[in-house]
């Protein structure tokens, strides 16, 4: 669907049948849980290339019967601000770029701080300082915090100049405790952040809903991928074509036999 006006699109994939129905009923929402939000490609072509990375063997065909849903969901772009609207940091498309703008402030202002991560896959449970070092082809941050042991120890992060966006799932926590704390501790930086999302929202970046109030769904379109990693799309429901279509929700109950 091509954005009107000034309005976007925005994809989610969707692979637990039980919630197909509910997406049509309640809206798209976020859990509210930890860190986490209602995630989106900015193109459709992303959403379709992350369910062949979800059916691929490395994961185990970790599609239930191999077949997803993608969602369309559209918003007025100027609402895309922080915090209702945050970059997915393990896509994060001109985010590292937008640090090394402020390294200065990093160095000077983000000590003493009390940062809890609400979870987190290494060792370090709690940010005390966020430091940074530029050199010619990277930018080597540095997380001070302590253990699980109540020991201080180092947590040394680094981004290489024109590097792939895609960070590791490990290291997201992190990334994101460093966007919460500039956002909140400096407003040029919260600006410049929801301007950054503006700007690439419709280049291949990943994005996260963390507002309480569900989206409409304006179109859903059912995905089965087939032996050769095809995907076989069928448009279920599609706002535009209003009383036109057919009935989404009796193809949903054939979804759910």
């Amino acid at each position: 669907m091509a954005p009107e006006n000034n309005s976007i699109t925005f994809y989610h994939v969707a692979t637990d049948k039980a919630d197909f129905k509910s997406f049509f009923r309640e809206g798209a929402k976020t859990t509210l849980s930890d860190a986490k939000g209602f995630y989106v490609w900015s193109d459709k072509t992303s959403a379709e290339n992350h369910i062949h990375w979800l059916n691929s063997g490395f994961l185990n065909k970790s599609l239930p019967q191999h077949e997803a849903l993608i969602l369309g969901i559209s918003i007025p772009k100027e609402s895309l601000k922080y915090p209702t609207w945050q970059i997915d940091v393990e896509h994060a498309v001109g985010l590292f770029e937008l640090f090394d703008q402020y390294g200065d402030f990093i160095n000077q202002n983000l000590k003493n701080l009390d940062i809890t991560l609400p979870y987190n896959e290494s060792f370090l449970k709690k940010v005390c300082q966020i430091s940074c070092q530029k050199e010619e082809d990277k930018t080597i941050f540095q997380f001070n915090g302590k253990t699980s042991f109540n020991s201080e120890l180092p947590l040394v992060l680094i981004h290489y100049k024109n590097y792939d966006p895609v960070r590791p799932a490990s290291e997201t926590v992190f990334w994101q405790a460093l966007v919460d704390v500039l956002c909140n501790t400096n407003p040029h930086f919260k600006d410049d952040y929801s301007r950054l999302m503006q700007a690439t929202c419709q280049n291949g970046n990943a994005f996260k809903y963390t507002g309480q109030e569900p989206l409409p769904i304006a179109s859903a379109t059912h995905v089965l991928v087939d032996e050769k990693d095809q995907l076989k799309q069928t448009i279920l429901w599609d706002q535009t074509k209003g009383s036109q279509q057919v009935c989404p929700f009796l193809k949903l109950r054939n979804l759910e036999r």
